[in-house]
C-alpha cells in the first residue's frame, strides 16, 4: 500500500486538456477594459465553440480567440520561416504562457500561446497601431492563461 502511495505522488500531473468554449475564457468586460471600449457578448462562429469574437457595435473593431490544436504552434512558425515573399513577421514574446510568438503581416497580428497541452490565438481587428494590438493582445492572453 505504502508503494502504492508513494508512486502516486512522484507521477507526473496530469495535463489538463484543451477547454471546449472560447467565449468562456474571456468576459465582455474584460476584453472592453483592454480595447478600452465597450464590447458586445462573445458570439462563436458558426458551430464551432473552439473560436469567440467580441465585436464594438458599428466600429469594426473586434476581437477573436480561438482555441487550436498543438500542431498549430509549431505550424506558425513554419509558416513564417518559409514565407519570405509575403513579408509574414514572428517575434517572440516572454512572459506569456510557456511559449508565446507573434505572427503578423503589416497591421495584422495575432499572439499565439502555447500554455500545458493547450494552444490559443488571440487577435485585435479595426485601426490601431500595431504596437497597440500587440499590448492588447498580450493583456488578454495573460487573462486567458488565469482561467486554463
Amino acid at each position: 500500500m505504502l508503494a502504492v502511495l508513494g508512486a502516486v505522488a512522484l507521477a507526473p500531473p496530469a495535463i489538463a486538456a484543451p477547454p471546449e468554449d472560447a467565449c468562456a475564457l474571456l468576459m465582455p468586460t474584460q476584453v472592453g477594459a483592454a480595447m478600452d471600449v465597450v464590447m458586445d457578448a462573445g458570439a462563436h462562429l458558426g458551430v464551432s465553440r473552439k473560436s469567440c469574437t467580441w465585436t464594438v457595435s458599428g466600429a469594426g473593431e473586434y476581437v477573436t480567440l480561438q482555441i487550436q490544436q498543438q500542431r498549430a504552434f509549431q505550424d506558425g512558425k513554419q509558416l513564417a520561416l518559409m514565407s519570405q515573399g509575403l513579408k509574414l513577421f514572428l517575434n517572440a514574446v516572454r512572459g506569456v504562457g510557456d511559449e508565446a510568438y507573434y505572427l503578423g503581416m503589416g497591421s495584422n497580428v495575432g499572439l499565439v500561446v502555447k500554455q500545458g497541452a493547450v494552444v490559443f490565438k488571440l487577435s485585435v481587428y479595426g485601426p490601431g497601431r500595431l504596437e497597440q494590438k500587440e499590448a492588447i493582445e498580450k493583456t488578454l492572453a495573460q487573462q486567458v492563461i488565469a482561467r486554463l
